[in-house]
């Protein structure tokens, strides 16, 4: 076969391809092809850049569902009078180091305040589990 510079060989398989489909009519016809199409949506995420690493937390928020915790606990009458009112004593205390750390922070708690502030709130909360659950 000669490869000519006008595309010899394309022309070639082009006719050899449309040849076998006149030939087999019946066949192409009779096959019938389902094609599904899957489209995926991938969300855009926000990256934002800092010169210094930002932590980010829901000390806030989690402090806030202990409080509800307590005061569940107390209306159900699983903890005594005296027992909640401790517990919503350190709960406002955790509270507090909480804004102080963000004040003194420029409105967030580095890393150091936030391993101190992790385990005061991991304390607490399981502090209120267990009196919950006498």
């Amino acid at each position: 076969m000669t490869i000519s510079k006008t595309g010899g060989i394309a022309m070639a398989g082009a006719c050899l391809i449309l040849a076998s489909c006149i030939a087999m009519p019946q066949a192409a016809n009779s096959q019938t092809q389902t094609i599904i199409e899957k489209q995926v949506v991938v969300p855009h995420s926000v990256l934002e850049f800092t010169s210094a690493p930002v932590a980010r937390s829901n000390y806030s928020k989690r402090l806030s569902d202990i409080l509800e915790q307590i005061n569940m606990a107390a209306d159900k009458g699983w903890v005594t009078t005296a027992q909640a009112d401790y517990m919503r004593g350190w709960q406002a205390d955790v509270c507090t180091e909480e804004k102080a750390l963000r004040i003194n922070n420029g409105g967030i708690v580095n890393r150091g305040d936030a391993d101190t502030l992790e385990k005061h709130v991991t304390g607490l909360s399981y502090y209120v589990a267990k009196q919950m659950n006498r």
